[in-house]
């Protein structure tokens, strides 16, 4: 099977975010965070002391990890376009794994293809019809033309087996480890963001609308819907940096893991390739390599002593 076709429509987006972020409901909806690090918001998460300042500031949750590439902090138009150049640079990843999957499973069909060729062929050799065409008394020493022939399709047959094998090794290993990662682990960021910038924009009108007037004066409704807008926001965008930190480290694991199952299948190929060849195959071959250059010499003499009998024929 080939690599997965692109699929950008807003419902696989949006599953595919889902999934992958945590996140549940439709572009332009307020997004409901699930299984997320539970965290208790009061005014004092959104808002400082000062009646006077009321900034708004964020949570800082940085893991401080050398494993963390970005790290969650305050909310900021710094800390955005942090998330939003990480996120540019891990768009070609996409686009590298798909080549991958497309290039591999193009090696795979072609090396199958080839294959069932040597298959083909062998079982041409073997065929009884060419019984008797093979029988021959010259040269005994160079053994039954037949006999040799039957088993050199044999070996082509051992040889086919051992590159299916190596065929199945890298579509269960290579090329199962990359579908596996772009099918599972591989959301459409992009518009999460948007969503979430939203929720932002959403949480600083709500901020914006109550800080006209006095703390004092705010009604429940409007506490509460300051307090929602906030915690969407905040842990939607913990999210998408959290995934970042995840698919930055993962398309590492993912890459090497299937680079690993390539060259063990490869590996195991070449490792049984050898006891067959060298242990069965190319002790035989030298030893008829010995008796060819032996009966070539003879043969060359023998087409001498032929072009001799013609000239004299000719010369009668």
């Amino acid at each position: 099977s080939g690599p997965p076709p692109a699929n950008n429509t807003p419902g696989k987006a949006a599953a595919i975010r889902a999934k992958q972020l945590g996140v549940q409901g439709e572009r332009g909806k307020p997004a409901t965070v699930v299984n997320s690090p539970a965290k208790t918001f009061g005014l004092q998460d959104f808002t400082k002391d000062s009646p006077d300042t009321r900034e708004p500031i964020g949570i800082d949750q940085g893991f401080g990890s050398d494993n963390v590439a970005l790290e969650y902090t305050n909310d900021s138009p710094m800390a955005r376009r942090q998330i939003e150049a990480f996120q540019g640079a891990m768009g070609p990843l996409r686009k590298l794994l798909l080549q991958l999957l497309s290039q591999g499973t193009d090696f795979v069909n072609k090396t199958r293809v080839a294959n069932e060729a040597a298959v083909k062929m062998a079982k041409e050799l073997s065929k009884r019809e060419y019984s008797r065409l093979l029988f021959t008394n010259s040269y005994p020493e160079l053994g039954d033309l037949s006999t040799t022939l039957l088993s050199f399709s044999e070996q082509v047959n051992q040889i086919a087996e051992q590159q299916s094998v190596l065929v199945t090794g890298l579509e269960n290993g290579f090329l199962a480890e990359l579908r596996e990662f772009v099918h599972h682990d591989l959301a459409d960021v992009v518009l999460f963001q948007e969503d979430t910038w939203k929720l932002g924009s959403r949480y600083e009108a709500s901020l914006g609308k109550a800080l006209e007037k006095h703390m004092d004066l705010w009604t429940v409704e409007e506490k509460g819907n300051i307090m929602e807008t906030r915690q969407r926001f905040e842990l939607s965008r913990f999210e998408i940096v959290k995934y970042l930190n995840q698919l930055d480290a993962k398309k590492k694991f993912v890459l090497l893991r299937s680079m690993n199952q390539a060259l063990k299948a490869w590996g195991g190929f070449f490792e049984k390739g050898h006891e067959m060849m060298i242990e069965s195959c190319l002790t035989k071959v030298a030893e008829r390599d010995a008796a060819l250059s032996k009966c070539q010499s003879v043969l060359e003499f023998e087409e001498r002593l032929w072009g001799n009998s013609r000239a004299r024929l000719e010369a009668e």
